[in-house]
């Protein structure tokens, strides 16, 4: 499903009225700046800046056109989800399920006519928002009123085309939230003390209905208006159409005011029933916290385990270390006996040689001694034999 023609044509008109909320947003028209959905963001967070808080603005990005169009889509994505929720909980539209919705799938080139139509789907949204789900309905009324008739009819056009393609929740119909971080749902009053979810829902139904009604007829008679306008040179004269133009426009106030009666209304029943919706959302706080806590203690007893099991590993650890520190003391002093050992060998092995070469030096002297002794004892005949010679020659000298 496209964008109607005469929506496309109208976009600068509303981007316009959207300039009366956010001042940078006529120096932002082109596509690369919109496509980002930043402005869009900014736009509803001065639109309605409790439920698009300053902590969720701060999640949506202002991204050039050099960035990844994965990212523009997923930046845009998150403002797309979050408007959805808010027709949804405030005016209880539904967007889901209609492929005109679908605007941040249908982000692509500047130039893709796609992306185009999804900008401008995404500015309807914005722009009708506040007329259709906001409490300051009365404020934007009287400033709508104060523009000239194109925006005017722009404007009406695109709440138009919201109404038409954003059918309201039937009756005992689950409000089905495109994210789990929403602010609650229209199904969650049944946990209330003192009020019926079901009558407040089925009284603020009824409201809705009757402002739907009174639009209509509204646009009725701006159409009878304008057809008075164009019959006003051949069927009657400019007194008559004048005072047919004060009568219409006397209808419309009376009907303007009826509206912001029934408006006043049904702020009441939506304020009643959002009291309700936060003592719900507060016990849902309440249950999610002792989950998470849950988890989280599950979670610790894990990690003591697992420390636990670790500190036995390093005991097992510190005990082999230790055991292995004594088996290289005493390695150290067996090789250092080892050592001491090793000396003493090689000193006993220098005494033996020692003690080897003296014994053999022994021997030698103690053969030479025999050979001297020999000796001596030859020479010592040969002298007893030269003194019996003399003896003898003495004798015979004699």
């Amino acid at each position: 499903m496209s964008v109607p023609e005469e929506v496309m044509e109208s976009f600068p008109l509303l981007m316009k009225w959207a300039s009366l909320i956010h001042s940078s947003v006529g120096c932002n028209l082109d596509i690369p700046s919109l496509k980002s959905g930043r402005i869009f963001a900014e736009i509803l967070h001065l639109s309605d800046d409790e439920y698009f808080t300053e902590d969720w603005l701060e999640s949506i990005h202002s991204f050039d056109n050099s960035v990844n169009t994965r990212i523009i889509r997923h930046n845009m994505g998150k403002v797309e989800a979050m408007v959805k929720n808010y027709y949804a909980e405030k005016a209880r539209r539904k967007l889901m399920g209609n492929e005109l919705w679908s605007i941040s799938d249908n982000i692509a080139d500047d130039s893709d006519e796609s992306t185009h139509q999804a900008i401008v789907a995404m500015a309807c949204l914005v722009v009708s928002a506040p007329f259709l789900c906001s409490n300051a309905n009365k404020e934007h009324m009287e400033r709508l009123q104060n523009q000239t008739e194109e925006v005017q009819m722009a404007m009406v056009n695109a709440m138009q085309l919201v109404t038409t393609n954003a059918p309201e929740f039937e009756e005992g119909e689950t409000i089905t939230l495109v994210s789990s971080h929403s602010r609650g749902s229209a199904s969650a009053l049944s946990a209330t003390d003192d009020e019926n979810p079901e009558q407040m829902q089925a009284m603020l139904k009824a409201k809705f209905d009757e402002v739907a009604k009174l639009t209509k007829e509204k646009e009725r008679l701006e159409k009878e208006l304008e057809l008075s306008k164009k019959r006003s040179g051949s069927d009657s004269t400019t007194e008559n159409m004048e005072k047919e133009i004060r009568i219409l426009k006397s209808s419309k106030l009376k009907l303007e005011e009826h509206a912001i009666e029934l408006e006043s209304e049904r702020d009441v029943c939506k304020q009643k029933l959002e009291e309700l919706m936060c003592k719900n959302e507060e016990l849902e706080k309440k249950a999610l916290s002792i989950l998470s806590m849950e988890e989280e203690l599950r979670r610790l007893r894990d990690e003591v385990e697992e420390l636990r099991a670790k500190r036995m590993q390093m005991d097992d650890l510190s005990l082999a270390h230790e055991q292995l520190k004594n088996r290289n003391n005493e390695m150290k002093h067996l090789q250092q006996e080892n050592q001491l050992l090793r000396n003493k060998v090689e000193s006993y092995v220098r005494q033996i040689a020692e003690l080897e070469e003296a014994k053999n030096n022994r021997k030698q002297l103690h053969s030479q001694l025999g050979a001297y002794k020999a000796k001596a004892e030859e020479k010592e005949r040969d002298a007893e034999g030269l003194m019996r010679k003399v003896d003898m020659v003495g004798f015979v000298i004699e």
